[in-house]
């Protein structure tokens, strides 16, 4: 019950402090189609109760040991305290060391590259399920190996039948992953450190937004990938941060997180500004492509390439950078790099 009334306050927290207590973006999101704020509005209460469903109270079996829910709604259970912890996913390794548990760290991928230390540790795996060496992770043996559920299911039968506890930590939103960290300290035995991450990013957003708030919102289109063309829209991690940041995602009310969409599309909504967060698209291209330049992002000069893309993609404790990216894209004219969070 206690974790289920945690969730609820970082829902409330969420909405009271990315909507409402911003009265220029209430003022620009009223505008909005009715259709996004009902979608919106279900959607928040669709994450609230899946991450219940997804992440239920501890359970504990015996006065050491502790039983809970992962990201795929496997029941997982730690005899004990994990010392040997192998992080296969880049997010989780920054968690990690943000939790104060790096000591027990023994392996990770070889994209787990902050901080610096973590390229230290023993590469364990790369990116598919084809570059992870099981057979390098079981000779380290760990009692606990954290991933994300999309890139190392097919093998979670496998460390199953090995007896190694499998963690899937996959957040897709900035209430997952408030409500994983939470978890994660209560696998690690580091609740309090969780408990003062999670205060920490609820108060870096407030300050954000309050430094934010006497700009309007800007209208923006955010490219995920060239071919197909993709973006994000308000129910992702990547769209909620775009959001706080001061933007107004001309494609945060279409369906699912990462949808496709045709250039017809930007075309008709004229965004003010257009970020490109893949490597793929130069500003030249973007330029090129037919009646774009047109648009009065094109016309302005407001394309925003080189972002750091590890900060805006990772669900994880340098959540504030990855905002500050899309902050110095939205106003690059008021924006300075003491803006940036280290």
């Amino acid at each position: 019950m206690t974790d289920m009334i945690d969730r609820f306050e970082i829902t409330v927290y969420f909405w009271d402090h990315l909507i409402f207590n911003n009265r220029k973006s209430w003022r620009n999101i009223m505008r909005i189609p009715n259709r996004f704020l009902m979608v919106l509005s279900l959607a928040m209460i669709f994450l609230f109760f899946s991450s219940c469903q997804k992440q239920k109270p501890k359970e504990k079996t015996t006065s050491q040991s502790i039983k809970v829910k992962d990201f795929l709604g496997r029941e997982v259970v730690l005899s004990k305290k994990p010392l040997r912890i192998v992080s296969l996913a880049p997010n989780v390794t920054e968690l990690i060391y943000a939790l104060g548990a790096e000591e027990n760290l023994i392996g990770v991928s070889r994209f787990c590259n902050y901080p610096p230390q973590a390229k230290e540790k023993p590469q364990l795996a790369g990116f598919s399920d084809s570059e992870v060496n099981l057979e390098a992770i079981v000779s380290v043996q760990p009692d606990l190996v954290i991933a994300t559920p999309t890139r190392i299911t097919p093998l979670v039968g496998k460390f199953e039948n090995l007896d190694i506890p499998f963690y899937a930590f996959s957040p897709e939103n900035i209430l997952d992953l408030l409500g994983g960290i939470k978890q994660l300290g209560v696998l690690l035995r580091h609740e309090s450190q969780a408990d003062s991450l999670i205060n920490r990013l609820k108060r870096e957003i407030s300050e954000m937004q309050q430094a934010r708030s006497h700009f309007s919102a800007r209208s923006v289109f955010l490219e995920i990938s060239a071919t197909p063309l993709t973006t994000a829209t308000n129910l992702s991690f990547v769209g909620q941060i775009l959001m706080i940041a001061g933007g107004l995602n001309i494609s945060g009310d279409l369906k699912g997180e990462y949808p496709q969409v045709n250039p017809e599309f930007i075309l008709e909504n004229d965004p003010e500004t257009i970020i490109i967060a893949h490597p793929e698209t130069t500003i030249e291209e973007i330029k090129a492509r037919p009646g774009w330049s047109q648009l009065q992002a094109v016309k302005n000069g407001r394309i925003c390439v080189d972002l750091n893309q590890d900060v805006i993609f990772r669900a994880g404790p340098r959540l504030s950078q990855g905002i500050t990216e899309f902050y110095r894209c939205l106003y690059p004219n008021f924006y300075t790099p003491s803006d940036s969070t280290q």
